[in-house]
């Protein structure tokens, strides 16, 4: 298998797609576990999700890897992003901490 393209896709993103494919044909071993798993800790709407990444995008300072962490992880508290972040050239200001905070904490579960 040759890989063409590689682009960083969120939880409800990979969810969506696997589902399609079960659909299609029988899953992989691994392919299942992931569904498992994503059916269960992936819950947010197509809907939800866009308005998301829509408001993580106004942040300058996030580029595409760092919104669909965000997207999936969906961080409720300061000590969570930086965790998040901790690894990260991106130093997030204050300001920028409770955008991003404001846009997950209402999807989190």
């Amino acid at each position: 298998m040759k890989i063409k393209d590689e682009k960083p896709i969120s939880w409800p993103e990979a969810r969506s797609i696997l589902a399609a494919r079960s659909k299609q044909k029988e899953l992989g071993y691994e392919q299942k576990k992931s569904l498992d798993h994503l059916n269960k800790f992936a819950k947010m709407t197509k809907k939800d999700l866009k308005t998301l990444i829509d408001g993580l995008s106004k942040i300058e300072k996030l580029n595409e890897r760092h919104i669909v962490v965000l997207a999936s992880v969906l961080p409720k508290t300061k000590d969570e992003l930086n965790m998040i972040f901790a690894n990260e050239h991106t130093i997030l200001s204050d300001s920028d901490k409770d955008a991003i905070l404001k846009l997950t904490k209402p999807l989190s579960p």
